[in-house]
């Protein structure tokens, strides 16, 4: 059977998707694009784990009968596997709209500010 596999990776799962939400927030909250490229992999990182808790999920539903606590671990991971989807969506979709370009300004500048 695949209980133990199962609650070893979700617990696995939890640890790095509550590390990754933490580093997310300040990584988004910064704005830069290297920090929304970091918040986009690890999110990434976080979203196969919890897929690979939620396979193990959809076999042990496969085979039968399981505890009430288990059923509710079950339960919370395929959910959680759905909202990392679209919190991984969302990073990744700001990340891609993300605009690097400098500032436009009304007078052409030299490369140390001044006028030109």
């Amino acid at each position: 059977m695949a209980t133990g596999f199962f609650v070893i990776f979700s617990i696995i799962a939890g640890a790095v998707g509550t590390a990754t939400s933490m580093m997310g927030i300040q990584n988004i909250t910064s704005g830069t694009l290297s920090n929304l490229a970091s918040a986009a992999s690890s999110s990434i990182i976080s979203w196969a784990l919890i897929l690979l808790a939620m396979g193990l999920a959809c076999k042990e539903i496969s085979i039968g009968w399981r505890p009430t606590t288990l059923k509710t671990l079950e339960t919370l991971t395929i959910i959680t596997s759905g909202t990392q989807l679209l919190c991984t969506a969302i990073i990744n979709a700001h990340l891609q709209t993300y605009d690097n370009s400098p500032p436009v300004t009304a007078y052409p500048t030299s490369v140390y500010g001044e006028r030109v």
